[in-house]
């Protein structure tokens, strides 16, 4: 050979596993191979939350309050959730909070029972930030949701604002 030439391999070295040149590039085309597979970016669960609109923002002591809010958007295969912000007007009472959601699947017609309940309990006059999971069987084939009604196992009046919807939506 020449000095300066590039030597080929020939084709029975290309097409003989146990030749050099070939575990030499099924190690290159590996190592590319895994090199892609690390480096590639996992896609990140995408969510949005709703901020729910009351019909009515106080929950009155030891009733059901109805609450109407909008509608919202239910991924099939995923739940949501619930993220109430609240506060009871006096004492310290820790009575719960339930809060019912109504189903639908075309957020026009809705369910005449509620068959998704989140229970949060109070912690006195001191504010409450809570968080609570709809798992996706619990809404299974469901397309929307909404907030229909808080009922209140405290004496004391609460006060809600801020109540807030996460789910996916990727």
């Amino acid at each position: 050979m020449h000095a300066g030439c590039v030597r080929y391999p020939t084709k029975s070295e290309i097409h003989n596993p146990k030749s050099k040149t070939m575990k030499h590039l099924l190690a290159i085309v590996g190592a590319l191979a895994a090199l892609i597979v690390v480096a590639t970016p996992h896609a990140a669960a995408q969510t949005s939350t709703v901020n729910l609109t009351l019909s009515n923002t106080t929950a009155v002591g030891n009733a059901t309050t109805t609450v109407t809010s909008q509608g919202f958007w239910i991924k099939q295969g995923a739940g949501f959730a619930v993220l109430p912000n609240f506060v009871l007007a006096t004492g310290s009472e820790t009575g719960n909070l339930t809060f019912r959601f109504q189903v639908s699947s075309d957020n026009s017609t809705w369910s005449t029972t509620t068959p998704i309940s989140v229970v949060v309990p109070a912690t006195g006059n001191t504010a409450v930030r809570a968080y609570a999971l709809v798992p996706p069987t619990t809404v299974d084939h469901v397309g929307y949701a909404r907030l229909v009604s808080v009922q209140n196992a405290n004496t004391a009046n609460a006060t809600l604002s801020n109540i807030t919807i996460s789910r996916r939506t990727d």
